[in-house]
């Protein structure tokens, strides 16, 4: 009997996480080399774009919340874009198209939107939205500028 509850429950926790999440989609194309592209959708309704035409790039895509779009295209090389979108109805886009460039993008509030633009090099964008209906955007065509855009 204790055998049965425990494969139960487990039954139950894995079908209740997979009912957490529906409605999700994510596309990544990859034409350059060594690129590396990860999405992760919890929420619901949930829309992801990864585009890495560059080589040596990197994309991670972290949905928690719900009614989130994230669109990340990299056809420079050598790039980091982290979205990270806990909140809700958010929009996140990243466009890398220098190399060594690194774009963090944090929307944990809700309704906000972020646009990062970086065609310089080595440059960083690190953008925080905790407040609700922001709107953030970085530009970066020079090299080695840090931007830190932080709306609460």
């Amino acid at each position: 009997m204790k055998a049965k509850t425990i494969v139960l429950s487990a039954f139950l926790a894995v079908a209740t996480n997979a009912a957490l999440a529906d409605e999700n989609q994510a596309f990544i194309d990859q034409i350059g080399d060594d690129n590396v592209a990860d999405t992760f959708q919890g929420g619901n309704r949930n829309f992801a774009d990864v585009v890495q035409s560059g080589d040596d790039n990197v994309a991670l895509a972290d949905q928690g919340g719900n009614n989130n779009e994230s669109f990340v295209e990299q056809p420079g090389d050598a790039n980091l874009a982290d979205v990270i979108q806990s909140g809700d109805r958010s929009l996140a886009d990243v466009i890398q198209s220098g190399d060594d460039n690194e774009a963090i993008v944090d929307q944990s509030g809700d309704d906000n939107e972020t646009f990062v633009d970086q065609s310089g090099d080595d440059n960083l964008a690190d953008a925080l939205q905790a407040g609700n209906d922001n709107l953030g955007e970085v530009i970066q065509s020079g090299v080695g500028n840090h931007a830190f855009v932080t709306q609460f």
